[in-house]
């Protein structure tokens, strides 16, 4: 049986729909904050908001923001009237890690889903994840450690000072064990788990070093295929449809050949991505400018599924700006390759666009997201300069200090790093013999960067960091040339702030009450991080929500249709 619409403080969702002020919904009690009520949405798709509303919750650089009546960024593509229908059990928009976990899920359950992939293929983010989390697993049973849930959950609920949601951090931490297990029946192999940056033995590598993530993404993939899957691929889903009485009636989807279709359904799970591939939606709601950041992540994630539910009356999470922002990267060069890994190392000094130094470098390897926190601030653009003596020992020492992730270890060597340095462009790297020359060609006050140097080189002559407590090993002197200046980007892997959920993965709309048949799951639902990611207590937390957290909400949504 469907559960029964629920009304509070008098004010019910139909109401609410058909033009409710904020200011009366705060009048009845309902506590609102960060909405726009919309108009019940007709085939069309959603009608447009008519209030202003100021949002309280901020993204990670604690930027407050406001939509004034309705911003561009939350515009719908408008494609017409649709001139097919098609009956569907359940849709699930987005062919990604969670969508395809809640499809197999939902078909093991007994229901028919339709998964709508606006891209050619399925995958999104999940095909570059390195691993899942998981509590309690066999893997970690076999080896000694025996973690409960409830201590990942306090190390979550003390890093995010208490501002998630403890009741869905548990309940997807709880399952995270068996889940691995599952993942396992549906065809995917692990090869080894291990900690990161200090967190307890709870990342599970899959088979595939150094590029896991496609090899896993592809047995997810082949799971859909052995489970039966309906995956309409190039058909983007473009707008929700509610029923009089507020609850999902359809979606509207337009296929490659420009045919508007809508599908009929009694249910809608939301999984399109988040929204790192759209720099206009990222500056509005974290106020990350472009220049200063560039998408790592698989392309596509437009913020799609969250505008579409904003659309209809969708709440968004209290940290909707929350991206993973995955420390330095350099411009110009690949996830994944040498030259990337290289210039990750921490022999280096790492200064802002007016030629100061804002951080102690080797912050990367301790926590890479809290060295994303740390540029958000600064005046572009950044530049890690590194001394000759630092490329030699890369190149021909004792090689690498840290490893990233699964595709580089400590003590790695680059033999060919000068020839590979020497054909980048002036975009990535800056050469010059002299600090001054270097300023010159960086534009920047040749007095300023050379004091810079000068103190810094002080400091390796002390071997004590006095200004950012640098371990004294990584302290390599600036003091003769070639001097590199690799020109850094904010490494945007993906984003993890979005709508509003309850612990049954259930949109909840601005009237405090879940959207009768919506649902969220991956980086469309937020909930689980203040304002930064948790990788060094949680590692691979979000690969682990977008598997875990699409199978809680087929389970949700078999128990809503009954």
């Amino acid at each position: 049986m469907k559960e029964e619409r629920k009304e509070t403080s008098g004010l019910s969702r139909r109401a609410f729909l058909q033009g409710a002020s904020l200011a009366a919904v705060a009048a009845a009690g309902m506590g609102v904050v960060g909405c726009a009520p919309t108009s019940t949405s007709s085939e069309k798709g959603a009608a447009e908001s008519s209030a202003n509303a100021s949002l309280a919750g901020t993204g990670s650089q604690e930027v407050a923001w406001a939509y004034h009546g309705e911003s561009p960024v939350w515009a719908l593509e408008e494609v017409g009237e649709p001139t097919e229908t098609v009956q569907a059990e359940l849709v699930i928009i987005g062919a990604g890690g969670s969508g395809m976990s809640a499809a197999i899920q939902a078909k093991q359950l007994g229901m028919e889903p339709v998964v709508l992939e606006k891209m050619a293929v399925a995958g999104g983010s999940f095909s570059a994840c390195e691993g899942v989390f998981a509590a309690n697993s066999h893997w970690q049973k076999e080896q000694g450690f025996n973690y409960t849930a409830m201590e990942f959950v306090e190390d979550t609920m003390t890093y995010h000072h208490y501002t998630v949601q403890e009741d869905l951090v548990r309940k997807f931490f709880e399952r995270t064990g068996e889940t691995i297990q599952w993942m396992e029946d549906q065809g995917i192999e692990f090869d080894f788990i291990q900690s990161q940056a200090g967190s307890r033995t709870a990342w599970h590598i899959p088979k595939g070093k150094p590029k896991p993530g496609p090899v896993m993404c592809q047995s997810l993939i082949d799971a859909t295929v052995a489970n039966d899957v309906e995956i309409q691929y190039e058909t983007p889903a473009k707008s929700l449809v509610l029923d009089g009485e507020g609850a999902v009636e359809g979606v509207i989807a337009q296929r490659s050949d420009g045919t508007v279709v809508k599908y009929e359904t009694s249910a809608v799970l939301i999984c399109t991505g988040g929204y790192n591939s759209n720099e206009e939606f990222m500056k509005y709601i974290n106020g990350l400018e472009p220049e200063i950041w560039t998408n790592f992540g698989t392309p596509g994630h437009d913020a799609d599924g969250i505008k579409m539910a904003h659309g209809v009356g969708a709440d968004l999470c209290r940290f909707p700006g929350t991206v993973n922002a995955s420390g330095l990267a350099v411009v110009g060069i690949s996830f994944g390759t040498p030259l990337f890994a290289a210039t990750m190392q921490p022999f280096c000094l790492g200064v802002n666009g007016e030629g100061e130094r804002y951080l102690k470098e080797d912050l990367m390897a301790a926590n890479f997201c809290a060295a994303g926190q740390a540029a958000m601030s600064q005046p572009g653009p950044l530049y890690a300069i590194f001394p000759r003596s630092a490329i030699d020992q890369l190149e021909s020492g004792s090689g690498t200090v840290w490893g990233n992730g699964v595709f580089t270890s400590v003590g790695d060597t680059f033999p060919t790093l000068t020839q590979d340095i020497a054909e980048l462009s002036e975009e990535t790297v800056v050469i010059a013999d002299t600090i001054s020359e270097l300023a010159d060609k960086l534009g920047m006050d040749a007095t300023v960067l050379q004091a810079t140097v000068d103190r810094y080189n002080e400091l390796c002559e002390k071997g004590v960091d006095e200004d950012y407590n640098k371990a004294a090993d990584y302290l390599y002197a600036c003091d003769e040339g070639p001097f590199y200046a690799f020109h850094q980007t904010l490494m945007m892997a993906f984003t993890v702030g979005g709508l509003k959920i309850d612990v049954d993965n259930r949109v909840i709309g601005c009237d405090g009450e879940p959207i009768a048949g919506l649902y969220a799951s991956g980086c469309d639902a937020g909930g689980l991080y203040g304002e930064c990611y948790d990788y060094n207590i949680i590692p691979g937390s979000q690969g682990a929500w977008a598997v875990n957290s699409g199978r809680m909400a087929a389970e949700s949504i078999k128990e809503y249709l009954g």
